[in-house]
């Protein structure tokens, strides 16, 4: 838990001040991973997420400013309000050291406090290690969609749905006394 602190060190929500910096973040990204993010990632584009209703964005900036990796919870609308999209990138530099495992940890708790019952991440079926890492903390599979991402060379790529019911958290941080600590339960 010490090296988890350790590679949170820096997070914070992210605001309209941080465009730079992730355009930054995204633009140094390896190729293959830049095409396998969704949507544009123009500075418009991101100038625009900052104002977009009900999402929760954090980033982990390093101390020259430098955003090092990025975090979003996207509640979905309508009848399907309980459920979110995690939506994470650790900048190339920053990889293989625990910060995406406590990113995606620190997304399940932002989830609950969203009032979220379950959270979903979608990954490129050969991303085996990225799949490996969020089953490890209780992800599971729940769909593969065939030929779902077209790739920047007009390649089509396998997409693994992954889910995570975070409301069993819940009980389960309530149950072992650390709910309140977490700031998710009632103070007495």
């Amino acid at each position: 838990m010490a090296r988890e602190s350790r590679e949170l060190s820096g997070l914070r929500r992210a605001g309209s001040g941080d465009v730079d910096a992730l355009v930054a973040l995204f633009a140094g990204l390896p190729e293959r991973d830049r095409s396998f993010l969704e949507g544009r990632l123009d500075r418009e584009a991101i100038a625009g997420w900052a104002h977009e209703a009900g999402a929760s964005r954090w980033l982990v900036a390093g101390d020259d400013g430098e955003a090092r990796a990025y975090l979003a919870i996207i509640p979905h609308g309508g009848w399907s309000n309980h459920v979110g999209d995690l939506r994470l990138v650790v900048g190339a530099a920053h990889r293989r050291n625990g910060l995406g495992r406590a990113l995606a940890r620190h997304g399940l708790l932002e989830g609950l406090a969203m009032n979220l019952r379950k959270i979903m991440v979608a990954v490129a079926a050969d991303k085996e290690g990225d799949i490996a890492m969020f089953s490890s903390i209780g992800f599971r599979p729940e769909a593969l969609l065939e030929d779902q991402i077209f790739d920047s060379h007009g390649r089509l790529h396998d997409m693994v749905l992954l889910s995570h019911y975070v409301e069993r958290v819940r009980e389960d941080l309530a149950t072992i006394g650390v709910d309140v600590a977490v700031g998710l339960g009632e103070q007495a």
